[in-house]
């Protein structure tokens, strides 16, 4: 029997399946949420979003860019809601009686829109493997323990994975049965990936290559220039409406985007701990190790699990 059979009836109803979801993810989510942490890049993101607000008010877009990363999509995420705060209760400064209640506002905001990254994931996986496996893949993904941990930050990680893994889903499915709609779609993504992070722009080049590769294949340039120009103009529109500071200087503040990742990741270095040594330079092995620390046991079973299904 399958697992999805020998689930409980209660878990078959789709509506309760998802109510079920979304008491668990609060729990693990929302509880304590204000006051659990507070890390570096949280303080660095609570004064970009607010200088991204200050720019939309003023009308000095050049300010809504802070940072290489970008961030856009966090700052937006976070800095309306914080400044709705602020009109709300007419507190406008920080402090630290305050500070507590402000990063509530914006950890409650992040994680609002993973839950519904989530349902949206959740809604196009089931188009791929049918709702009882995507509820059972996603419901597990979401209780990973290391992800779970960084669900409750206020930081870019989780809502890059969400944006990335909703992105190639869209664009996997509008393979196999093409529409401007899911292209256009794709496109979105793409752009809130590339918005959360500059390495997102990663996520567009693979979907490209690889949708080249399917085209190639079956010989069909006309659907490989339909499938590019929807997705490349969805991508180009959304990036250029949700980032203010290209409406001033488009070429600029793209070239400061990639040309400060390379700086800092390349030229210049990143600190870093490894295995209690600060170091500027963590060489090569430094990626393989950290994907050895970071894995859990629900990432081993869920290989093991895979592995079992592909070779049945």
């Amino acid at each position: 029997m399958k697992l999805w059979s020998r689930s409980p009836d209660l878990i078959k109803n789709k509506y309760i399946a998802i109510i079920f979801f979304i008491v668990v993810f609060s729990l693990t989510r929302f509880l304590f949420l204000g006051s659990d942490e507070i890390n570096p890049d949280g303080v660095n993101w609570h004064y970009r979003s607010q200088q991204f607000i200050v720019g939309l008010k003023s009308g000095d877009f050049e300010r809504t860019y802070q940072h290489y990363h970008p961030g856009v999509t966090l700052m937006w995420i976070t800095g309306v809601p914080i400044e709705l705060y602020k009109q709300i209760t007419g507190i406008t400064a920080y402090d630290q009686f305050n500070f507590s209640a402000f990063n509530t506002v914006a950890k409650v905001s992040v994680v609002l829109v993973q839950l519904i990254l989530t349902f949206i994931l959740l809604y196009h996986l089931s188009k791929i493997v049918g709702f009882k496996t995507a509820y059972f893949s996603v419901f597990l993904f979401s209780l990973e323990p290391f992800f779970m941990g960084n669900s409750r930050l206020y930081h870019m990680d989780v809502l890059l994975t969400l944006f990335v893994f909703v992105a190639l889903l869209i664009s996997w499915v509008n393979l196999k049965d093409f529409s401007y709609k899911k292209s256009f779609l794709a496109g979105i993504f793409l752009s809130l990936s590339f918005l959360t992070k500059s390495i997102g722009i990663g996520a567009l080049f693979f979907v490209l290559l690889f949708s080249t590769a399917y085209f190639a294949n079956k010989k069909d340039m006309k659907g490989l220039l339909k499938y590019f120009s929807t997705i490349l103009g969805a991508f180009v529109l959304t990036t250029f409406i949700l980032f203010p500071a290209l409406w001033v200087r488009p070429a600029f503040y793209l070239s400061e985007i990639f040309a400060e990742s390379e700086r800092v990741g390349i030229r210049k270095g990143h600190e870093q701990i490894i295995l209690g040594e600060t170091t500027q330079d963590a060489g090569i092995l430094f990626y393989p190790l950290v994907v050895f620390m970071k894995t859990t046991p629900f990432l081993l079973i869920g290989l093991v699990l895979c592995f079992v299904k592909c070779f049945r």
